[in-house]
């Protein structure tokens, strides 16, 4: 789905996510030669634009390499010549979060379970036998100070010491951007293209020592649009991911895939073993950033709606060239503005939802949630709020909070634990992969009347 496309081919580097190919690296026609020394020369004489202009260069060659670390060196002495530079802030708020998973795939080695290993150490055979040095290493070669994940809690810590940052601080860098348009060099839409050798011949060489430089058979040239749209559409795009990373950190949540090994044949059983064996899970963690996710998403949402708004009839997930084209070609993370304009409303405060079909009548139960005051006011551990009783089919018969913590009103709670939904027979922790933000906010759209 392209609507991923930068943040998860990026990140996705550095998970060792993305499938190889051999398509030929971009390079121009007329030959040049870009260097660290020639541009502190050119800073040194006062040529600030020419020095600036020289460090963007090579960290964008480097980061057509996937030498993403000197990449982001380059960019980051061309933004102590121009803070305001505005390719240097793109760039440098893409790279962010890619340096900050740097090695994650071996990281993360000791949480890999039996079912998982073969597909994890192909995953890793094929990084390190078709993949670039440059790549191998940001795949699998972990910064100075950062140890294998022995549990969840230590995942958990990693992501809220480094991935979530590094995004918070590429969305104020992206921020920097608003209302901006600019060109650039590197053509983001084929950025696979790089991750592996090109078997017709490289046509950049790259030294790294105390002076990196690099040659290439052609020029660069600016030649790709950046556009306001872009920027925003970007943005959303990190916003989505850094607040689902705040929700699963927030309670726990990574590691719940381990709950499948154990057994849910007797939901009362079920409920007593999770919280008996399984105490942080779903526990809220004192370093949580909730707060945080209401005003962001919300902010966010309304970027994209105003992108809407701008192309009356726009859908990317039908025809991406109907009325938007930019640097993403199609994105299908929202299906349409009704869906922006409802997750909205979600956020703001008491919405009407669809939580199933009943049961007893067959008929679609709405109750009123307030997601707001969960987020604002979040819930110390969820699984007090799982119910203890069930009846032989496996619905709820009673509830320790109808409230739900204060999403809803006693009444709604009666009325679901009444009418029995679908949504509400247990099977709560059935086999399959934690949802991404992008399935998330589409079951939360749907849900809405």
């Amino acid at each position: 789905m392209k609507s991923n496309y930068f943040l998860f081919a990026l990140v996705g580097v550095a998970l060792g996510a993305c499938d190889g190919g051999s398509i030929t690296s971009h390079v121009p026609k007329d030959g040049a030669k870009y260097s660290q020394k020639h541009a502190e020369e050119l800073s040194a004489a006062g040529e600030g634009d020419q020095a600036v202009e020289e460090f963007v260069r090579m960290g964008e060659l480097f980061f057509e390499q996937g030498a993403f670390e000197f990449a982001d060196q380059m960019f980051l002495k061309a933004q102590k010549i121009d803070s305001k530079n505005s390719k240097v802030l793109f760039y440098r708020a893409l790279l962010g979060p890619v340096i900050s998973m740097k090695g994650f795939v071996s990281l993360i080695e000791p949480l890999i379970q039996d079912g998982a290993k073969e597909g994890y150490y192909k995953s890793l055979d094929r990084v390190r036998n078709h993949y670039r040095k440059e790549i191998r290493d940001v795949v699998l070669e972990p910064k100075k100070g950062r140890s294998l994940f022995h549990s969840y809690g230590d995942l958990q810590q990693d992501l809220l010491s480094h991935l979530i940052p590094a995004l918070e601080n590429s969305v104020l860098l992206l921020d920097e951007l608003s209302g901006k348009s600019f060109n650039v060099s590197i053509d983001l839409e084929r950025f696979e293209a790089v991750l592996t050798p090109d078997k017709k011949g490289i046509k950049t060489y790259c030294t790294y020592g105390t002076y990196p430089s690099c040659h290439t058979s052609g020029k660069m040239n600016d030649d790709r649009s950046v556009s306001v749209n872009d920027i925003s559409v970007i943005r959303h795009l990190f916003v989505s991911y850094l607040n689902l990373l705040r929700v699963e950190t927030a309670y726990s949540l990574k590691g719940i895939r381990s709950l499948d090994q154990e057994d849910k044949k007797n939901p009362t059983e079920y409920v007593k073993m999770l919280k008996k064996k399984y105490p942080h899970f779903l526990k809220l963690n004192q370093n949580h950033q909730l707060k945080k996710v209401s005003a962001d998403l919300l902010k966010s949402f309304k970027s994209i709606e105003d992108l809407y708004s701008r192309y009356p009839g726009l859908d990317g997930c039908k025809d991406p060239e109907l009325s938007y084209t930019g640097l993403i070609s199609s994105f299908c993370f929202l299906g349409n503005q009704k869906v922006a304009s409802d997750l909205i409303n979600v956020l703001m405060g008491p919405t009407r939802i669809k939580v199933g079909t009943s049961s007893l009548s067959n008929k679609d139960i709405y109750i009123t949630v307030d997601i707001s005051n969960f987020l604002n006011h979040p819930i110390a551990d969820l699984k007090e709020l799982l119910p203890m009783e069930f009846d032989s089919d496996g619905y709820p018969s009673s509830l320790p909070d109808p409230s739900f913590g204060g999403i809803m009103n006693d009444s709604d709670g009666y009325k679901i634990l009444h009418e029995k939904p679908n949504s509400l027979k247990f099977h709560l922790f059935k086999k399959k992969r934690l949802l991404d933000p992008y399935q998330l906010y589409s079951i939360v759209a749907k849900a809405i009347e």
